[in-house]
């Protein structure tokens, strides 16, 4: 967690949307949204789905994280599956919306919340 870092200062940085990297770049097959508590803002620039993506659920971020869902749910049929604090490995279990805000909504560790296509969810295993 961040209870005990302090930040001081500030920087003024460019931002892009999802959006436009794909524009530029090409729609990936996976993208992993990290930074920091503003997921949900960077999911808003996406409007259309990605086959895998991921992105980290802070416990002292309180239920930012259900806005991702929320912005995911309304791209595609995601499945979800999870890692808990620093684990290298998924639960195992792709589940729906429900199931997945069910097992993480005590959870106080950093958890990485994956969300896959269908087919994506099938080629990765799991249900």
């Amino acid at each position: 967690g961040f209870r005990h870092v302090r930040w001081t200062g500030a920087r003024e940085v460019e931002a892009v949307t999802l959006d436009a990297l794909i524009r530029a770049h090409g729609l990936p097959d996976y993208c992993k949204i990290d930074i920091e508590g503003s997921e949900a803002e960077a999911l808003e620039g996406l409007s259309q789905p990605i086959g895998l993506v991921s992105f980290e659920r802070l416990a002292e971020a309180g239920a930012a994280w259900l806005r991702c869902l929320d912005l995911l749910e309304a791209l595609g049929p995601y499945r979800y599956n999870w890692a808990r604090g620093e684990a290298p490995a998924l639960t195992g279990r792709w589940t729906d919306r429900d199931g997945v805000i069910s097992a993480l909504s005590s959870e106080r560790r950093v958890t990485d919340v994956f969300a896959a296509l269908p087919e994506t969810a099938a080629r990765i295993g799991g249900q």
